[in-house]
């Protein structure tokens, strides 16, 4: 996720980037491509948090489960699976005319997709791209605090932590 977000960076960069402002102002596609390799890039990043929450979740919560559904094979395909969905819940933003696609954004100096073209894309990015990554990573994150809370208690009760942490203090 690193690598390709320093790579939109870099290239987009006014001070430091190849692309200038002259070049990405001056062709429209150039500036579409740029803005929409960032845009899908953001995004991957967002949903690939939350196939990690996911992950980390089954890993904690359903360990008995999670070997069989996140095997290396099964991996490779959700990551795949997640980038594709991404790319299509971006497509309308590479379809809108006169000049409400993407621009040159002269505060970020770069090509962005511009927010303003169309109300209902922009709401239902927010709720589809942005809310529902957020959500499910807070809901996973949430169980897995709850599990290990509830875990810690029952060692608790039982006696068997007061005997690890006698333990582990005369080491």
């Amino acid at each position: 996720m690193t690598v390709t977000a320093t790579m939109t960076t870099v290239m987009t960069d006014n001070e430091h980037g190849f692309l200038k402002e002259e070049l990405l102002t001056g062709s429209k596609i150039l500036c579409t491509l740029t803005g929409a390799a960032c845009l899908n890039v953001c995004n991957a990043s967002l949903f690939t948090l939350m196939v990690i929450s996911v992950s980390r979740m089954f890993a904690i919560c359903y360990l008995n489960v999670y070997g069989r559904v996140f095997t290396s094979s099964k991996c490779v395909t959700i990551v795949v699976v997640t980038w594709f969905t991404v790319f299509v819940m971006n497509l309308p933003a590479y379809f809108y005319d006169n000049g409400s696609g993407f621009w040159f954004e002269p505060r970020s100096q770069s090509c962005l997709w511009n927010w303003y073209a169309s109300p209902l894309h922009r709401h239902l990015w927010a709720a589809l791209r942005v809310m529902t990554p957020a959500t499910v990573t807070a809901i996973c994150y949430l169980k897995i605090f709850i599990h290990v809370h509830k875990s810690k208690q029952r060692v608790c009760t039982s006696g068997v932590g007061l005997v690890l942490f006698l333990a582990s203090i005369r080491l």
